[in-house]
């Protein structure tokens, strides 16, 4: 009894420890284009065998996936439901927002040799011209072209999600006509 003046005894008896569950995160992309897919939600799960939910969200072959043309333009959250360590159900859910497809638009041009043209982009929010050869700038939306032969050029424009899309525009050059007098 040293130590206790009281003649007071604590005795602990079948004490069962449980251990906390720890926060647990899911991290789907922030941000995808609506002809994109996730193929395979499992990876972006914490713990296994758990169902996953939400617009888009299709399960086929045992595998959940991700069709964001399904799900629409806009937010959608997503949301995995598991059991933890305790036995417990849990949900735990993270946002993604589809974007739209971003089409560019341009149309061909016909110019004589020593003439420019100005061709002007559309559809995305920033673009990118190649090859250099005969551009007054490769970015922005309008460019100045002055090529020394036919071209065939690549504008690639980005919407503010990253969505991209491709397209070709040609700049012809026409070969002088002769007139006989």
């Amino acid at each position: 009894t040293s130590g206790n003046t009281y003649g007071l005894y604590i005795y602990m008896d079948d004490i069962s420890l449980v251990a906390a569950n720890p926060t647990i995160v899911m991290d789907l992309p922030n941000a995808m284009c609506s002809n994109q897919s996730i193929s395979d939600l499992s990876p972006y799960a914490p713990l296994p065998n758990g169902s996953f939910s939400g617009n888009g969200v299709q399960y086929s072959g045992g595998v959940y996936s991700f069709n964001a043309a399904v799900a629409g333009i806009g937010m959608h959250t997503i949301v995995y439901t598991y059991t933890d360590n305790n036995g417990c159900s849990q949900t735990i859910s993270d946002i993604i927002e589809v974007g739209p497809i971003i089409t560019v638009s341009a149309i061909n041009n016909f110019i004589c040799s020593g003439q420019q043209v100005s061709i002007t982009a559309s559809g995305a929010d920033t673009y990118t011209w190649s090859p250099a050869t005969g551009l007054s700038t490769t970015t922005g939306p309008v460019v100045i072209a002055s090529p020394t032969a036919s071209t065939t050029y690549t504008i690639t424009g980005t919407n503010s999600l990253g969505c991209t899309a491709s397209k070709l525009v040609h700049v012809f050059i026409t070969p002088p006509t002769a007139t006989i007098s």
